[in-house]
């Protein structure tokens, strides 16, 4: 069988497994994984890329620091002021909460990544939720800052590597030239207003049919043990130490995962958190999940089914596109979000963009809203916990697939369809 074919029948296989949730996400991925690998479709190299890749780097840095910000009170300091902040606004409730952080990691997210920023945030909610009589829960509130998150990311042409590689693409192009910084804001500011909408209307209520299950809360609880006396001092280093991340994250060209990784390393030489401790705090059945998922998308790019997947649909609807060049924006949106659903959205930008490029152009429409389609749809994915890492990483609440499916996904269809209506009125008409 063809690598391409074989490899969208274990993508089918996966989704199926990842649907009916029998077996653990973990396992799935890394079977998916190692599959591509026994049957010579990935080298091993590929296959294990994951594991150095520089989302992982960051996340495993990234929970180091959070566990030094909640060891040494900062955590508590944010959660006290959020807490006495709800508690004089007697009529404001964690539908209102989950309103006013979305907006505030939205707007993070246009100048750090995404990630930091969500896991940032998850410390405040295990903060929150872990206090005695809380109204707050991590079930109900991881989702929507994952998806606030990235869409905050939208906001500008560099806060997300999607978007850089669309740029890049885009100027290789007849385009000519790359995205200026707040092309992408329109379509940012239309998801975030999807995501308002959905959540001030029916979002939450959505989510107390969809997620059942209890909330995952005593696990954080048991966490405590062990933890390291606080002091003054160590709360001013943990404190100058995230800030000195946050600053090289920002201004310098250095790896955000080795930046993350060294303010872990200092945390611990400067005894704001013990080794022991820190490694202990990383999530790594969640760090493996990713690695292993990063390493599945790789052979989808790498034997190209995504490839083969886009071909297909854009097939179905080509006696369509040049009467309609609406047509054309949404089944760019469409077909790179669905792709980005299973596969790193970085690499469905890389594989789709160049295709709607040629079609867009052999169509005569305007080559850049149709490229800029790609790259937005591809970070609208929020249907899969494996479409990007923090919704991979939000898994440690407790969520199951099918409400990824029926949260997520109807988040998704809402945001494609007012990014197609703002590509619309920008660019064609």
């Amino acid at each position: 069988m063809r690598p391409d074919i074989f490899t969208v029948v274990v993508l089918c296989a996966v989704n199926v497994s990842y649907a009916v949730g029998k077996i653990p996400l973990v396992i799935t991925a890394m079977l998916s994984m190692l599959t591509l690998y026994f049957t010579g479709i990935i080298s091993f190299q590929e296959a294990f890329s994951g594991f150095s890749n520089n989302a992982v780097m960051m996340l495993i840095g990234m929970q180091m620091i959070g566990l030094a910000l909640s060891d040494n009170g900062i955590v508590d300091i944010l959660s006290r002021g959020i807490t006495d902040f709800f508690t004089k606004k007697a009529h404001l409730s964690e539908k209102h909460f989950i309103l006013i952080s979305g907006v505030l990691a939205a707007l993070l997210s246009t100048v750090l990544n995404p990630t930091l920023v969500v896991l940032m945030f998850m410390e405040i909610i295990d903060g929150l939720a872990a206090q005695p009589g809380s109204q707050f829960t991590r079930k109900n509130t991881y989702l929507p800052l994952c998806i606030s998150s990235t869409y905050g990311a939208l906001f500008t042409s560099i806060s997300a590597t999607t978007l850089v590689v669309t740029s890049g693409l885009i100027a290789e192009s007849s385009v000519g030239r790359h995205l200026s910084f707040l092309e992408p804001l329109p379509l940012g500011i239309a998801a975030m207003a999807v995501f308002v909408l959905v959540y001030a209307t029916f979002g939450y209520p959505l989510e107390q049919r969809c997620f059942t299950f209890p909330d995952i809360l005593a696990e954080t609880k048991k966490k405590t043990a062990g933890k390291a006396e606080s002091s003054p001092r160590k709360l001013r280093l943990t404190l100058g130490i995230l800030v000195l991340a946050i600053g090289f994250m920002i201004f310098s060209k250095f790896s955000l995962g080795a930046v993350s990784l060294a303010a872990g390393a200092l945390l611990i030489l400067t005894g704001c958190v013990s080794a022991q401790r820190a490694f202990e705090g990383v999530k790594w059945q969640t760090t493996v999940l990713v690695a292993c998922c990063l390493g599945f998308a790789k052979g989808v790019d790498v034997s190209g089914a995504g490839l083969l997947i886009a071909r297909g649909a854009v097939h179905l609807f080509g006696s369509v596109i040049s009467s309609n060049p609406v047509v054309l924006l949404v089944l760019a949106l469409v077909i790179a979000s669905l792709l980005s659903n299973v596969m790193n959205n970085s690499s469905a930008a890389a594989v789709l963009v160049p295709i709607f490029i040629t079609i867009a152009e052999e169509a005569a429409i305007p080559v850049l809203p149709v490229a800029l389609a790609v790259g937005v749809g591809a970070m609208l994915a929020s249907a899969t916990p494996i479409c990007a890492p923090v919704f991979t990483i939000a898994t440690s609440a407790g969520y199951r697939f099918q409400d990824y499916l029926r949260v997520g996904g109807v988040i998704n269809l809402l945001s494609i369809a007012a990014c197609a209506a703002v590509l619309y009125v920008l660019y064609i008409v």
